[in-house]
């Protein structure tokens, strides 16, 4: 009898091993889990797992000394707030409803941090769904994992698309007609958005991967974001600049960069970048000038470093090259 449980067990254990649980499935294929290993609930969730999650970093005061959160203060969006002259309804309709949710906007104009507190405040009970990978979504729908009660976070859309991870049949599976159970949420860049739809092969036709996008955009509901803050929003940064100077900064810089791009260091950045292109670190430079020209063609970061090994040369003088430094 010992002898048939030993064998009975190890067939389960091989059967398990070959087959695993959905929600074994499920933790393999995604990220940002509970110290259990659990996929966590949107309350759950942190400023620190913001960043995570792709949320610029604020920029650092080092002089000041009140403790500051890794997020500024969070200024709320007109969208969020007004619609036509009353309160907006269709942001909380549009997270009770379920489908796929995009705001687009401009790069640095606040998408990833607006969608980060809208989640919280509109849906806090929700399962959080982060996909390891762009392509990882799909392979949750071929392994026919089940989704219920969740938000599937998407930050920079353009990647799962782009990837071939996210398309009508993938959205079909997770969200079909008529289901409220699942929210896809996600961020578009509008140039990725321009990109993405213009893409075509060397025929000349549309690739995968733009029919694909069309047909994505023109099932979600977007939410549209402008750079600037409008006046309303101006006063109600106002009123946070006493309790966060990174916001006063932001509102008093004179660069000509968007709000959040000043509190995403934006423009000290790019003078960073412009000083090390001016002879303080011409490798430097040519490294990030190449990640910059790779992004604007379309290919998809993190680059490989022997990429932009090959690549930065391209952006060096022919002494810079045969630098001994």
């Amino acid at each position: 009898v010992e002898a048939k449980l030993e064998r009975l067990a190890r067939a389960v254990e091989g059967w398990i091993g070959q087959h695993p649980r959905p929600q074994d499935r499920l933790r393999a294929r995604t990220r940002l889990h509970d110290r259990h290993g659990r996929v966590r609930r949107v309350r759950d969730c942190t400023d620190a797992d913001a960043v995570a999650l792709g949320v610029n970093p604020a920029i650092h005061y080092p002089d000041d000394s009140r403790t500051l959160g890794a997020l500024p203060a969070y200024v709320r969006r007109d969208v969020e707030v007004l619609e036509q002259g009353e309160e907006a309804r269709h942001l909380t309709e549009v997270f009770t409803r379920g489908g796929l949710v995009i705001i687009e906007g401009a790069s640095a104009s606040g998408k990833t941090r607006m969608a980060f507190e809208l989640m919280r405040r509109l849906s806090p009970d929700r399962e959080l769904i982060v996909p390891a990978s762009p392509v990882s979504l799909r392979e949750l729908k071929n392994d026919g994992v089940q989704l219920s009660n969740a938000i599937v976070w998407l930050d920079d859309v353009d990647d799962y698309i782009a990837a071939g991870g996210l398309d009508a049949a993938v959205l079909d599976a997770f969200c079909p007609p008529g289901s409220i159970d699942v929210l896809l949420l996600a961020t578009l860049r509008s140039e990725a958005r321009n990109l993405l739809e213009g893409a075509k092969g060397l025929d000349q036709r549309a690739t995968p991967a733009s029919r694909a996008a069309r047909d994505i955009f023109s099932r979600a509901r977007i939410v549209m974001l402008d750079r600037g803050l409008t006046p309303a929003e101006l006063k109600r940064a106002d009123v946070l600049r006493t309790a966060d100077p990174r916001v006063g900064g932001a509102l008093d810089q004179g660069t000509g960069a968007g709000f959040a791009e000043c509190m995403a260091a934006a423009p000290a950045i790019l003078q960073r970048w412009e000083s090390a292109r001016r002879g303080q670190n011409a490798t430097a430079a040519a490294i990030i000038s190449a990640a910059v020209d790779a992004g604007l063609v379309g290919l998809r970061s993190p680059l490989p470093a022997a990429l932009l090994e090959d690549l930065h040369v391209c952006y060096l003088s022919p002494r810079e090259v045969n630098s001994p430094d």
